[in-house]
């Protein structure tokens, strides 16, 4: 068996607007895929980010690259069993759609809700080993029939 490697894979980057004009080039070569960092805050989600995606709009023309944005994530746990928490977690990924929908990119990234804490005490818990995707998954499912044309990607 040959297991040598013919052809080198060709990396990405994760960028926000101020990074992406220095590596443009780069990009642009082999259409690397980019993910955009700018939407992870909640100034930025309560803001005028419209102005950031033009900019970014103006930035790759002509760039056939994948382009995805990294969700909103700062204090935002997709675990959350309290309604009052998951409408505010709901409002901030529902913006982050907003924007990806607006930049034409292909996906959102978000952080996965399992921690380092739950990993270690999976063996004392049925509940945290058996049961805790599920409220994540619900909340996923309920979050996407609001963005039909997201929710075909999904």
């Amino acid at each position: 068996m040959n297991t040598m490697v013919t052809e080198m894979p060709v990396i990405g980057a994760a960028l926000a607007i101020n990074g992406v004009e220095m590596p443009k080039q780069w990009l642009f070569e082999k259409d690397r895929d980019l993910e955009i960092q700018d939407f992870v805050f909640p100034d930025v989600l309560e803001g005028d980010w419209q102005d950031i995606v033009n900019r970014y709009k103006r930035l790759l023309e002509g760039y056939k690259g994948r382009v995805g944005i990294h969700g909103p994530f700062f204090g935002l746990d997709l675990a959350a069993s309290d309604p009052d928490i998951q409408s505010v977690i709901r409002k901030r990924l529902l913006q982050g759609l907003d924007a990806c929908e607006a930049l034409d990119a292909t996906h959102m990234v978000v952080h996965s809700p399992f921690t380092h804490w739950q990993h270690q005490n999976f063996g004392h818990s049925d509940q945290l080993r058996t049961g805790s995707s599920r409220p994540v998954t619900a909340f996923l499912r309920r979050l996407f029939p609001a963005r039909r044309t997201l929710a075909a990607r999904w």
